[in-house]
């Protein structure tokens, strides 16, 4: 299989943010609050961090991520915009497409996020909150006629 470019822009606070502080995700108690554990916090005092940070994942990524042949075969490349929530656990949950490029593509990177290894949680206060993050994941064929 040939080599392709896995250009990682990662966008590392790139949150998608649709409340200020917390969106509902949960149920809500008999008083109508919020659960606490539920909320998913677009805005934290820590971020979420990859093990290993930016270099972990783009080591992770560069080795689980592959170009699926039919793809490469019709020079299909793009950017995919993965988004998913980092629970208080670090587990991945909730991952879906927000930018599609190709069925493809979106499949490659949605299972190689999927395969991702629990993360260091997002803190507000000290105490883990379960984050949204998106993270894009370019595909590139690399040509083979780069001049230096």
């Amino acid at each position: 299989m040939k080599k392709f470019l896995f250009l990682p822009i990662f966008a590392f606070g790139l949150m998608v943010p649709e409340q200020a502080e917390a969106q509902d995700v949960g149920a809500k108690d008999s008083t109508s609050k919020v659960s606490s554990e539920n909320k998913v916090f677009e805005t934290m005092d820590q971020k979420p961090e990859f093990p290993g940070g930016r270099q972990g994942l783009m080591i992770f990524l560069s080795q689980n991520l592959t170009y699926p042949k039919e793809a490469e075969k019709n020079r299909i490349e793009g950017k995919v915009l993965v988004q998913f929530i980092v629970n208080r656990d670090g587990s991945i949950v909730d991952s879906r497409v927000i930018k599609s490029v190709h069925p493809l593509l979106d499949a490659e990177a949605l299972r190689v996020v999927n395969l991702m290894p629990k993360w260091k949680p997002g803190e507000v206060k000290g105490k883990p909150v379960r984050v949204r993050y998106a993270l894009p994941v370019t595909f590139k064929i690399p040509t083979d006629d780069l001049k230096y």
